[in-house]
């Protein structure tokens, strides 16, 4: 059977044609927004219009200055052109005058972005138009506060010092916060580096909304005096299909169930092979894998591969990335992941394949059981024919598994020195 497997986020969405052996028993298991039609720009003017709070941002904007969009970098989906240009037209009816707004992607500790990733994100007519700028974490950011966990907030200077603020982003579950989009944008977003820093110690509790990572993100949207934020759910094409507008706390939880809802995946049994496909963030492929339940799905000495395709390669990161073989890394780096135990192989599926700084992504290149494959047909031919119960998830970084994940009979996943374990269901 023939197999289109979803790739290319932001770089033209083009899917790679897999061949699947006929004797394989194939199961593919989507979540439910995939298939939702996405928005246009005349139902998003309608969005904006009708928005959360009480007022438009044309209101809630009157009397400001200058205006500030944050929005979310090349590493991650979200297809800001339609939204931003809703938003200039709502600052304009505000009479902010155009030349006062500008954009700040928030690159936290990933690398700053250049024009050509500026238009894939914001389209070339904003970006012949307005200032767009990334966010630089060891310079120019001011304390605005102390957060409830009790260290400094250190935020990006311009986007403190603007009269208005929005931000842009969409929401995915994530380790860190449970669920990101909201107030992770601020931090780690525009946040410093010291902030970031101390913002990733805390424990990771994906799909929860008690997360100390999401308080620490709320309170440093209130600190920064964030206006509006805007918080979409992608379908399968990378489009926007949902479109929540209001504050970082009430985005999330006004609309968690719809937010689960969307993003359900039927639990799978588990597979002698199992297809991770990172669409969503493949300069990031281990978010795939990046919580030691999801090991339950594959079978004991069974085989992993993690699908991660773009241009773009791995995201380099000035907190946990590997900058060297001398073991000079980023200021968080502390060694490389390790495959659980009853892996038999992993395979790093990727066309642009990128070996110094996708280490820390792709686990320990010296486990034996570790392979890289820059086309379906390397890993075909090492596997052979014989027949497997296979699992493809097209979204593997996005699923709300109903019923949710049991415990894989042993699974520790190790990141340098932590390890976590499964939680108990």
């Amino acid at each position: 059977m023939k197999y289109s497997l979803p790739a290319y986020n932001l770089y033209g969405s083009q899917s790679i044609e897999l061949e699947l052996p006929e004797n394989w028993n194939v199961k593919i298991h989507s979540y439910r927004g995939e298939t939702a039609p996405a928005l246009t720009l005349g139902n998003i003017r309608k969005r904006f219009k009708q928005p959360a709070s009480q007022k438009t941002i044309a209101q809630d904007a009157a009397g400001c200055r200058d205006a500030v969009i944050i929005f979310d970098d090349i590493t991650r989906p979200t297809p800001v052109e339609m939204v931003a240009t809703v938003i200039i037209e709502q600052l304009e009816k505000a009479c902010i005058p155009r030349n006062k707004i500008r954009f700040i992607a928030a690159t936290g500790m990933h690398r700053a972005m250049n024009r050509e990733e500026f238009v894939r994100k914001l389209g070339e007519p904003i970006v012949d138009e307005f200032r767009t700028y990334s966010h630089n974490p060891f310079f120019n950011n001011n304390q605005v506060g102390i957060c409830r966990e009790g260290f400094p907030i250190e935020l990006n200077a311009e986007c403190v010092n603007a009269d208005y603020k929005i931000g842009v982003g969409s929401i995915f579950p994530h380790p860190n916060t449970g669920l990101s989009g909201a107030g992770k944008l601020v931090v780690p977003g525009i946040a410093s580096m010291e902030t970031i820093r101390r913002f990733h110690l805390q424990a990771s509790d994906r799909w929860s909304l008690d997360a100390k990572g999401r308080t620490i993100t709320t309170d440093a949207a209130d600190l920064l005096g964030l206006n509006c934020k805007v918080d979409a759910l992608l379908n399968g094409s990378g489009e926007i299909a949902r479109l929540f507008i209001g504050d970082c706390k009430s985005n999330i939880e006004d609309n968690y169930d719809e937010i689960k809802e969307f993003f359900t995946v039927e639990r799978p049994e588990p597979a002698d092979l199992v297809l991770a496909n990172n669409y969503f963030k493949p300069t990031e492929a281990g978010v795939a894998v990046c919580y030691p339940e999801f090991f339950s799905l594959v079978k004991q000495n069974g085989t992993l591969i993690v699908a991660a395709n773009t241009p773009n390669g791995a995201a380099a990161h000035y907190l946990f990335g590997k900058w060297g073989d001398s073991g000079i890394g980023g200021v968080s780096y502390t060694g490389e992941n390790k495959l659980p135990g009853h892996i038999g192989r992993y395979y790093a599926f990727s066309e642009y394949i990128d070996k110094a700084t996708s280490l820390q992504y792709h686990f320990d290149p010296d486990d034996p059981r570790f392979h890289w494959a820059k086309s379906w047909k390397v890993i075909l031919d090492d596997i052979g024919g014989q027949p497997l119960s296979v699992l493809i998830l097209p979204y593997a970084t996005v699923p709300y598994f109903s019923p949710e994940l049991p415990n894989a009979q042993g699974a520790v996943l190790t990141v340098g020195k932590h390890s976590y374990t499964p939680r108990e269901v």
